[in-house]
């Protein structure tokens, strides 16, 4: 059993909404964070030590039945309250208070944890320490989930070109296993991709989506694909062709195939020429 609950200043008649599954641990703990200094929201902390402790009630507004449906509960209020002059909310996302804040708005910004804190944080939060562990969602509140993450879609962020720079920067030169390499090979065989995909792939790389679309290719690129192709087929047969194009025009083979081959150096895997494998002569 959760509930919904409001902690009330009296004197300004202003409140904040919360969730919980323990209604006395809550409320102690609030009590505790504001008396301390330390509570994370600062406009209820400022009224409670401009009007004090007496001026502030709990009351209990819902109670909610699965534990799984407080946030949901929760965001109808937010929905709501949350942003409004008279709440001290500021976080519009039940679940997610961060969500939307960057930058000094951030309560941890600038703040750098050790490997023991990480450790310590990581632990109170996976397996059996999970909220979630061992429990299995009903239909109903699956639904629920499918409902909320539909409303307050993370696609909706937008990464800042800083943000992209710095994502490749970090992506670029990372090593990878060959475990994981041997994860992701197994993951994609066998994975058959609908039309409707394969027309969006192909919008996405024709005409102006292709990287390529209205700019002219360096003298490099161009002596590259000038050069001759050698073809081992399966029996060892070695074939010799002038050009990338050249071997196309003979076999009708697509050029991200024969480009693919010839970076990976691997033999084509499928389709009737499985068993060729190319390199620049």
């Amino acid at each position: 059993m959760g509930i919904i609950y409001r902690i009330t200043c009296t004197t300004n008649n202003k409140f904040y909404i919360g969730s919980t599954v323990n209604k006395a641990q809550r409320w102690a703990r609030h009590r505790k964070q504001l008396r301390d200094g330390t509570h994370p929201n600062k406009h209820m902390a400022a009224a409670w030590a401009k009007y004090g402790e007496a001026a502030f009630v709990f009351e209990v507004l819902e109670d909610v039945a699965e534990p799984a449906e407080l946030f949901a509960a929760e965001q109808k209020y937010l929905d709501e309250h949350a942003g409004k002059e008279y709440c001290f909310n500021w976080a519009l996302y039940a679940g997610a208070p961060m969500r939307g804040k960057f930058g000094p708005e951030a309560s941890n910004y600038g703040r750098v944890f050790g490997p023991e804190t990480r450790a310590k944080l990581s632990a109170a939060t996976s397996g059996v320490n999970h909220r979630n562990w061992g429990k299995q969602l009903s239909e109903e509140i699956k639904q629920k989930i499918r409902e909320s993450n539909l409303r307050y879609p993370h696609k909706e962020r937008k990464h800042t070109p800083e943000a992209i720079a710095k994502i490749a920067a970090a992506s670029t030169g990372r090593p990878v296993s060959e475990e994981t390499r041997a994860k992701r090979s197994a993951a994609l065989k066998g994975r058959e991709i609908s039309l409707d995909q394969r027309l969006r792939i192909s919008k996405t790389l024709s005409g102006a989506g292709n990287f390529w679309y209205g700019k002219e290719r360096p003298d490099s690129f161009k002596e590259k694909i000038r050069k001759a192709v050698e073809v081992t087929l399966p029996s060892g047969e070695v074939q010799r062709h002038a050009s990338i194009q050249a071997l196309r025009e003979a076999t009708g083979l697509k050029a991200p195939t024969i480009n693919r081959a010839l970076k990976s150096g691997q033999a084509l895997t499928k389709g009737a020429f499985k068993g060729w494998a190319f390199k620049y002569a």
